[in-house]
């Protein structure tokens, strides 16, 4: 086995141990709110009717809001401050 192939493989027995542990652990149901409210904004405010002709497409605009959301884009949550501000400030 080449160590490209190892490595890929060793990563991918640790994303499967991990997920497992995950799953078997109490859950909080706010554990995940702030990955929700995330993915919940990026397809409302950015993704929604956009077509895109390649994957590379998509990722290229997906890294753009994030880029937006973290520098631009008030959040409520955070006393009215963008996220980098608001890290900046904790």
């Amino acid at each position: 086995m080449s160590k490209t192939a190892e490595a890929v493989g060793t990563t991918a027995n640790n994303l499967q141990r991990w997920i497992k542990d995950l799953k078997q652990e109490e859950g909080n149901c706010w554990d995940n709110a702030p990955t929700e409210r995330f993915f919940s904004s990026l397809k409302r405010e950015w993704l929604t009717g956009n077509l895109y002709p390649t994957r590379e497409n998509t990722i290229a605009d997906v890294r753009a809001y994030i880029a937006y959301y973290n520098s631009r884009r008030i959040n409520t949550t955070l006393g009215d401050v963008v996220p980098i501000e608001f890290e900046k400030c904790s």
